[in-house]
């Protein structure tokens, strides 16, 4: 069992942290650390957002193309101040923002009535580009001439 002291300083830093994450996810409505120059917190600010936002972007190119910037960003800004992750792992990320897209988003007038559709379609794009199985030619010819029986 540790010593109280630790368990405080635990609780206090666990504490700093939360402030932390809170102020990185929606700078603009939490206050920074107090302590940290805001210099420096420029830094981390930057960087989650742009990672994010780049991530995002290149998940998801032809809905990145044709969103305006300022609805873009609007839109991975929310993102990343509701979304709680379930996975720390990146290419898991486009099928978190799909979560995001379907489950949390409020629509929005400037969204695109297929937005989700458009994202979903290009998600799937990506799952199958990472899929490694290896599939079976004689399987799917076999799929394709069963098929075609029934038209």
């Amino acid at each position: 069992m540790l010593p109280s002291n630790n368990s405080s300083k635990t609780e206090s830093f666990k504490a700093i942290q939360n402030v932390f994450t809170q102020y990185l996810r929606d700078p603009e409505n939490n206050p920074a650390p107090t302590g940290v120059e805001d210099r420096r917190m420029a830094v981390y600010r930057e960087l989650v957002y742009n990672n994010i936002e780049g991530f995002i972007a290149n998940s998801f190119p032809v809905l990145r193309k044709i969103t305006a910037d300022k609805q873009w960003h609007e839109m991975l800004r929310d993102y990343v101040h509701r979304h709680k992750s379930h996975t720390p792992l990146f290419p898991k990320m486009p099928q978190e923002f799909l979560q995001y897209l379907e489950l949390e988003r409020n629509q929005h007038p400037d969204d695109y009535p297929f937005l989700f559709e458009l994202a979903h379609y290009e998600w799937i794009e990506t799952a199958l580009s990472l899929d490694t199985r290896e599939i079976k030619e004689p399987l799917i010819n076999a799929i394709i001439c069963d098929n075609t029986a029934m038209f």
